[in-house]
């Protein structure tokens, strides 16, 4: 049996090809029919982030094999009508090109509103961390989201605290939602090297880093607190920030003292000239492969397994600890972490 005769029911229409394809198409399908509607009510907000949600699931595939599936149904169909001048495999060479444009206009749809959204958490890098990914899930939904003015909720980024009478056990839902967070914060630093420059990309960095932080406290049910963050308001100059390590998540919260107290509190507006360094690309991807193999080390022998994951979900990214120079950042003595508070006991940082 040749490719020749496989071809006839590789692309041939059935019921499954007909499910598969409503199934990765319906969100598209009803956004572009909700076009001119953009709203951000609560209720609206509700079934943007179901859909939302499901089109994370499923974009990847529709964008990827999706695509390369219906070029290949096209192509079939189209040369079958100008073999027999069947009508009917015209059309359907063409609803295949259709869905393909539907997946393009989707694509460049969402890809705008992110860059939109990036604008926001620049300017407000102390949102809360659920209301983030609210928002980034929103944009994929059936309705296109409307960003409010304001964050709704905001975060203390001197005291954060998301403990909660019953804490979440399941380690395999932090791991899940911890590494989908992290590579979503990565996908959006990218989208801002590419399309709004480097300036803009360090900008966006430093409050990603911030809700980096955040979202490790949200996802631990943790409490966090800052001390002796006023000991850095009066140096100048250029500074280096050392942390102890602790804990394995110290450089996770290093920008809760570093970056987002002083944008916070200060209300301090964040330029090229006025951020700290912690690192660069080059030693980032030098010390990548590092990172993961110390997380599943520490995963597999950790006495609390948690932590291990918290490190292996988040070391892997660490392009997120890159922060600006900042004029204002202070003295030859630190701000110190702590405790964190987790399970009723406290740990210390």
């Amino acid at each position: 049996m040749n490719i020749a005769n496989l071809l006839p029911n590789i692309f041939a229409v059935n019921k499954w090809v007909i499910l598969v394809l409503a199934c990765l198409y319906f969100v598209p399908a009803i956004k572009l029919l909700t076009f001119y509607i953009r709203s951000g009510r609560p209720l609206v907000v509700k079934i943007n982030k179901t859909f939302g949600i499901y089109e994370h699931v499923v974009a990847w595939f529709r964008d990827s094999f999706g695509i390369l599936y219906l070029l290949g149904f096209a192509t079939w169909h189209i040369y079958i009508f100008f073999i027999f001048s069947e009508q009917i495999n015209l059309l359907l060479g063409l609803l295949a090109i259709s869905l393909i444009g539907l997946s393009v206009v989707n694509y460049i749809r969402k890809f705008n509103d992110r860059k939109i959204f990036l604008g926001f958490i620049v300017k407000h890098p102390d949102i809360c961390p659920k209301e983030f990914f609210t928002h980034l899930l929103c944009i994929s939904g059936i309705i296109r989201h409307k960003l409010p003015n304001t964050p709704n909720k905001t975060v203390n980024l001197a005291h954060i605290d998301f403990r909660k009478p019953t804490k979440t056990k399941n380690n395999l839902y932090i791991l899940i939602v911890g590494i989908w967070s992290t590579i979503w914060l990565k996908k959006l630093s990218l989208v801002a090297l590419k399309q709004k420059g480097k300036e803009f990309f360090m900008d966006l960095v430093t409050a990603l880093s911030v809700v980096w932080g955040t979202r490790v406290v949200e996802l631990i049910q943790a409490e966090v607190v800052i001390e002796g963050r006023d000991r850095l308001d009066k140096i100048e100059g250029r500074v280096v920030y050392f942390f102890n390590h602790l804990s394995f998540l110290d450089f996770t919260l290093a920008p809760l003292i570093t970056v987002g107290c002083a944008m916070t509190a200060k209300k301090i507006k964040l330029t090229v000239s006025q951020r700290t360094v912690f690192g660069a690309w080059v030693l980032i991807f030098k010390y990548l492969a590092a990172y993961i193999v110390i997380g599943l080390v520490i995963a597999i022998l950790a006495q609390d397994l948690s932590m291990g994951l918290l490190w292996l979900m988040f070391g892997w990214i660490p392009s997120l600890g890159i922060w600006g120079w900042h004029r204002n950042s202070t003295g030859n003595e630190a701000a110190i972490l702590k405790s964190i508070h987790m399970d009723g006991k406290q740990y210390p940082l």
